[in-house]
Formats: C-alpha cells, sequence, structure tokens
C-alpha cells in the first residue's frame, strides 16, 4: 500500500537575499507582487503574496549563509500573458535569461505552455510560464 500526502499546493519559497531591500523592491516593482503584512513578519523576513495564498518569503542574508548553499534550480510563476509580462519586465530592466519558448505536451505535439525565464536579484531564476 502507498501513503502518498494526498492533494498539495505550493506554500511559499524562501529565499536568501544579500540585499533585502533591493529584492523587495524586485518582487514588488519589476515582478508587480506586494508584501502583505497579513503573512507576518518573523525575525525580519518579508512576504511577499504570489496569490491564493502562495508567496515568496525574503529573509536577510545573514541568517543563512552558513546553513544553506543553495538547492534551488528556479522557481515557476504562472502569467496569463507572456507577451505582455515580458514587454512589462523589459521596461523595468529585469534580465530575461533565455527564451521565450514553448514546451509541448504528452502527446509530443501540441504545445502546452509557453515559458521565459528571468533572473532575480540574487541571481536566483525565475521561470514565467503561460499555460496554453
Amino acid at each position: 500500500m502507498s501513503i502518498s500526502l494526498g492533494q498539495t499546493s505550493l506554500s511559499h519559497v524562501a529565499i536568501s537575499c544579500t540585499d533585502l531591500e533591493r529584492s523587495v523592491r524586485f518582487y514588488t516593482q519589476v515582478l508587480g507582487l506586494e508584501v502583505n503584512e497579513s503573512l507576518g513578519r518573523n525575525k525580519g523576513n518579508i512576504k511577499v503574496a504570489i496569490g491564493a495564498g502562495t508567496y515568496i518569503e525574503l529573509f536577510p542574508f545573514e541568517m543563512y549563509q552558513a546553513r544553506n548553499q543553495g538547492s534551488l534550480v528556479h522557481f515557476a510563476l504562472n502569467v496569463r500573458c507572456l507577451k505582455t509580462a515580458m514587454a512589462f519586465l523589459e521596461s523595468k530592466g529585469a534580465p530575461i535569461l533565455r527564451g521565450p519558448f514553448d514546451i509541448k505536451g504528452q502527446d509530443e505535439q501540441t504545445i502546452a505552455r509557453r515559458v521565459v525565464f528571468i533572473q532575480g536579484p540574487d541571481g536566483e531564476e525565475i521561470e514565467l510560464v503561460h499555460n496554453i
């Protein structure tokens, strides 16, 4: 008998930031997310709401530099229109790392989503996904 967690969803992504205020500016002014005080503050961290109860938790680098050498490859955010999102990001000077490109579905014929990768202020990769 297999045991599973059941239905799950992403709660949050935590990022160690070398310059917390710069990261807050990036996630709020460039990506358009909002600091959500209702999610609470704990020892200097700041929570930026993505939506539907999901958030990005930004920590001062000093809190985690010795503990975590990092293993995050990237995290992904869904967007309604990739073309509009890219135009907005370009106007804010956000570095686009690669893309946009299409990803095929399970049938290997149909385009399932279109993606682009950008870079956050501490080098973290952020994938923007438009599900087709």
